[in-house]
């Protein structure tokens, strides 16, 4: 299937959280573009700040560890997994990177984008 300019383009329709036990290590790439709490429009809508918590950002990093563990399982060895998030705290950034490195970190290569 030829779709977004590449050649062999596959689209999978399960929820990412269990993507990686159903279909096990068939892809070459993936983006995670995790849910994450959004800090720049709590910050600038004050409807949305109403309904922010603290308990928010922890259930969103449980959710975002489920997500990245899940789709690792799905690389192909030497496969490269981009995590992306919008939030602006280290609990959904570097603490989700570092909490993988040290349960994977033997298995995975960190590389870091600011040099490419």
């Amino acid at each position: 299937m030829i779709a977004y300019g590449l050649e062999k383009t596959e689209i999978a329709n399960l929820p990412a959280e269990i993507i990686g036990a159903k279909a096990g290590e068939v892809f070459d790439k993936i983006l995670l573009d995790a849910p994450c709490s959004s800090e720049k429009h709590v910050m600038q809508n004050p409807e949305v700040l109403q309904t922010w918590t603290p308990k928010r950002i922890t259930k969103l990093v449980e959710r975002q560890l489920r997500l990245i563990k899940s789709l690792i399982k799905a690389l192909k060895v030497g496969g490269t997994l981009v995590y992306a998030t919008c939030a602006v705290n280290i609990q959904e950034n570097e603490g989700i990177v570092a909490k993988v490195l040290k349960n994977r970190g033997n298995t995975l290569e960190l590389i870091d984008t600011a040099y490419l």
